[in-house]
């Protein structure tokens, strides 16, 4: 459960992008403390900025000419963060560009994809898989990005920054809010709404946001966003498959036999409620009640709406 966010200021309407994203970061701090990380574009060269520290602690550093810029907070679940090649975003070349790329939910199948197509690597994070996935494909675009999203199984959506200032968003089962301020000519989105408008609330949007001037983009589950560099949008889709029942790894890469029950996703949210000091029961009881996955993990980080709500 950690969290992703982005900008793309593609008329130059936002004076401070450095400072949006340091709200940004700090917000998403909520759903992960272990490690932040961002990337953005100089010149038509992806620059990686990531450190094993909360976002309270990371200095964002994004130059006033950067055009667009994705990041990271972790909630580490497989692969030390002390090793910062372990944390996100990543960066490669393919044949059309460099990229990086940035993963928010838990993979299921990277050692299998790994020893299928003899990837090596001494990242251990299940997310690097999806770098590696794109990269065998050589080239970044929706069929490289297809290809990738219907080999992995978990739970995941991803952000992707390429180096002419494109990005992509892959929508699975992990949350993604969007707004698009189309006066200014700025996108802005981070993991949930709650993230984005505590953001946007302390920042030179504000006045936009309050007046209501932006569109929300919904994406669904199984659809590829690119927010192309101009502001221009182009959509696909994959087939987005549920990852209950197939074997899976823990996290310390131990192969599980049998298959994943249905109940696997709730047991980690009872379990990520304990460690904050969320009575389980009150989780359960949501569920119960009719609320989402993705509605419990938003509630899950702000306990003083999660003790609000009537179940």
């Amino acid at each position: 459960m950690c969290g992703i966010y982005g900008i793309l200021n593609y008329k130059n309407g936002l004076k401070d992008i450095d400072k949006l994203t340091k709200l940004l970061a700090e917000e998403s701090a909520d759903r992960g403390v272990d490690a932040t990380g961002i990337a953005y574009v100089v010149h038509r060269d992806i620059r990686i900025n990531k450190k094993a520290v909360s976002a309270y602690k990371f200095k964002t550093n994004v130059p006033k000419n950067a055009k667009a810029v994705i990041g990271h907070t972790r909630h580490t679940t497989q692969g030390d963060c002390k090793f910062n090649a372990n944390n996100h975003p990543w960066k490669t070349n393919v044949s059309n560009c460099s990229f990086a790329l940035a993963h928010n939910g838990v993979l299921m199948n990277d050692r299998e994809l790994q020893k299928k197509y003899r990837f090596t690597s001494k990242i251990e994070t299940d997310s690097y898989i999806a770098v590696q996935l794109i990269k065998f494909k050589n080239r970044l675009n929706m069929d490289s990005i297809r290809f990738m999203a219907e080999a992995i199984s978990g739970s995941f959506s991803f952000n992707i920054l390429d180096s002419h200032n494109n990005i992509y968003l892959v929508k699975g089962d992990s949350p993604i809010c969007l707004l698009h301020f189309k006066e200014k000519g700025v996108y802005v989105f981070a993991s949930t709404a709650m993230i984005l408008w505590r953001a946007l609330i302390e920042s030179e949007l504000f006045e936009e946001l309050q007046n209501g001037r932006y569109e929300q983009l919904h994406l669904n589950e199984g659809e590829i966003l690119k927010i192309c560099s101009d502001g221009s949008k182009e959509f696909d889709k994959f087939k987005y498959r549920e990852y209950y029942g197939y074997h899976w790894y823990d996290y310390n890469g131990i192969e599980k036999k049998g298959h994943i029950s249905e109940s696997t996703y709730l047991n980690d949210l009872i379990a990520v409620a304990s460690s904050m000091g969320v009575d389980p029961d009150l989780i359960d009881e949501l569920h119960m009640s009719g609320y989402s996955y993705d509605e419990i993990e938003e509630l899950l980080y702000y306990p003083e709406m999660l003790y609000g709500e009537e179940v």
